[in-house]
């Protein structure tokens, strides 16, 4: 069993070293052409933790540190990597998760994670991953406005 602080440090050690300052359990990234949000939800039910990922097109707004929920593509860090899914909420069960697991819940963030989220701050990468339908689909497309401005269509609604 570990505590809540632990799987903070262990979101919070890639997190910081590529970049993202924390605020509260959120992790921001200020890129070029969005804001990238990495959050940390606590389940109303139980020692679970979400890990939760937000896209904010800065084009559709000022927004400095966008709440994960209000970004017009958000999801949880399990639809993206369903390979990885096992481990994310093994290691997100305060109840179930141990030291080892952390380490490898640190190394996905480092070697998958982060890498994709870094790409994340050019809106050029995104439509790729949309038109290619690489990790990025369209389901997490929660915003018209941001269906439009990134294809200039409306072949996504």
């Amino acid at each position: 069993m570990i505590e809540k602080e632990d799987l903070v440090k262990a979101l919070h050690a890639p997190l910081k070293a590529a970049g993202f300052k924390k605020r509260n359990l959120s992790w921001y990234l200020n890129g070029r052409d969005t804001f990238v949000v990495v959050n940390l939800q606590r389940s109303d039910w139980s020692k679970y933790y979400y890990i939760n990922i937000g896209i904010w097109l800065k084009v559709l707004g000022d927004e400095a540190f966008p709440k994960h929920y209000k970004c017009p593509m958000n999801w949880r860090v399990e639809e993206l990597f369903p390979k990885e899914r096992e481990l994310i909420i093994t290691c997100c069960d305060l109840e179930k998760s141990n030291f080892d697991l952390l380490n490898k819940l640190s190394a996905f963030f480092k070697e998958s994670l982060i890498p994709f989220l870094l790409e994340c701050v050019d809106e050029e990468k995104i439509k790729n991953h949309l038109l290619n339908g690489t990790i990025i689909n369209k389901e997490i497309l929660h915003s018209i406005e941001a269906q439009r401005y990134l294809f200039s269509t409306n072949e996504f609604e």
